[in-house]
């Protein structure tokens, strides 16, 4: 693959090799277990996922759930996801089914839309940004204009929120990655590249400002609540000062405005100044002051998401050691003992968001990054214990788990991407990707790595 600079950067202890396709042979390397098939498991995770397809007037789309057969429409449990995957199957399988699918989903999605959205019904996961990223994807793969249109449409909204916030018509800013202005201020700046649209950049900038002026200074630097009436600190990457920094750096980074980087640095500052730093490790805790000693693992509040702004620190910033400080959240990550030890913050969950399949993902990220044989083991035992726990009937593949660490006893099977077949699907479409040497996995806007 071409080196360039979100792939190449020299940590002292993850030196960038030349290229990342390898071998079947060398993905399953010292694995006790037979070749895992990850094209099947992926087909399987659609057939299921096509398994709860309804058919609407306007196209069709999907359960969220067999026990819970509502629609939803959004990228974190919505049918936005689910259109995604399909597109990420066409491209693995050349099949026109799928793609009809991604289609059809997203002609249903359009008349779905909320016309005025809600001030939480923005974010890059939940709202205007998620579904003009779903959109601007499916546009780039199939021409079809009225993607392109509808995109726009969603970035007018964006705009309109911000004018609306800005005229102190009402205060309900949401800073976060899941939600708020972090995230889509990665929409923008994303759009504003691919389409060559200079206005929507602008637009970003003006959510950095509206950024910055939500922190809240501590004595090492600066902290950002999710919503600005909160009492309650999640400092890592989905609601916290992690994601936000990120954005922020992000934002730095393609427009060069200082001003963007000194505010992403006191955010990394901060979550320094709080973190438990252990031996060789780091880790931020989940909730401050309620859970001060609970450790998420995953993408939300784990060493997955969080490790990504100290990363993306270190390609824009030499002022501080910041991959020292990504290397002490992997190891975290490695000393945790998953997947066969389940910590308070490790519980019963193999998606995207909170499970076995971001960490999983996080594992193949660092190994191409590497290329250390250890971490490409440690993915695949990640992806051994997902495929242990599937529900099978030879064809359809699904995952029954607890989404949230406090109702345990709440397991569902789900369609969607961050919580359901979906994300996990595509997954094995990203180690299937690896094996061929192709691109067909789509990069989240929030994750650098792939």
């Amino acid at each position: 693959m071409t080196v360039n600079r979100r792939h190449f950067l020299g940590f002292s202890s993850l030196a960038v090799l030349q290229g990342c396709a390898t071998s079947k042979s060398s993905l399953n390397h010292n694995s006790s277990s037979a070749v895992v098939d990850y094209q099947w498991h992926a087909i399987a995770a659609a057939n299921f996922i096509e398994s709860q397809k309804v058919i609407t007037e306007a196209g069709h789309t999907w359960y969220k759930s067999p026990d819970e057969p509502i629609f939803l429409t959004d990228l974190y449990h919505g049918a936005a996801g689910v259109v995604l995957f399909q597109l990420e199957m066409y491209r693995m399988t050349g099949k026109l089914a799928y793609l009809n699918n991604a289609r059809f989903g997203a002609d249903d999605l359009l008349t779905k839309i909320p016309k005025v959205p809600k001030a939480w019904q923005h974010g890059l996961y939940t709202g205007s940004a998620a579904f003009g990223f779903v959109l601007s994807e499916l546009y780039q793969t199939t021409s079809d204009k009225k993607y392109y249109d509808a995109m726009v449409l969603m970035i007018k909204h964006i705009e309109d929120e911000l004018r609306v916030e800005k005229s102190g018509a009402r205060f309900s800013a949401l800073t976060d990655i899941i939600y708020g202005y972090a995230g889509i201020i990665l929409f923008l700046l994303e759009v504003s590249q691919v389409h060559q649209q200079e206005a929507w950049k602008q637009l970003a900038i003006g959510l950095g400002d509206e950024l910055m002026k939500l922190a809240r200074t501590t004595k090492h630097g600066k902290r950002w609540f999710m919503r600005p009436f909160d009492l309650q600190e999640m400092p890592n990457f989905s609601h916290g000062t992690a994601g936000v920094a990120y954005a922020l750096s992000r934002l730095y980074e393609d427009t060069q405005e200082q001003r963007f980087l000194t505010a992403a640095i006191a955010g990394a500052n901060h979550l320094l100044s709080i973190a438990k730093n252990e031996h060789d490790q780091c880790q931020v805790a989940h909730k401050l002051p309620e859970a001060s000693e609970r450790y998420y693992m995953a993408y939300c509040h784990g060493p997955v998401g969080t490790s990504r702004l100290f990363y993306q620190l270190a390609l824009v910033d030499q002022s501080q050691p910041w991959s020292e400080h990504f290397d002490r959240l992997n190891q975290a990550l490695r000393n945790s003992g998953m997947p066969r030890h389940q910590s308070a913050g490790f519980w019963d969950n193999v998606g995207q968001c909170c499970g076995s399949a971001a960490v999983a993902e996080h594992y193949i990220s660092l190994y191409q990054l590497s290329q250390k044989i250890e971490f490409l083991n440690s993915a695949i035992q990640m992806t051994e214990d997902i495929v242990k726990r599937a529900t099978s009937d030879g064809q359809n593949q699904q995952w029954v788990h607890a989404e949230n660490r406090i109702e345990p006893y709440w397991q569902q099977s789900q369609t969607g991407y961050m919580q359901g077949a979906a994300g996990i699907g595509s997954l094995f479409v990203r180690l299937a990707s690896i094996e061929s040497g192709a691109k067909w996995k789509s990069r989240f806007l929030d994750n650098l790595f792939g």
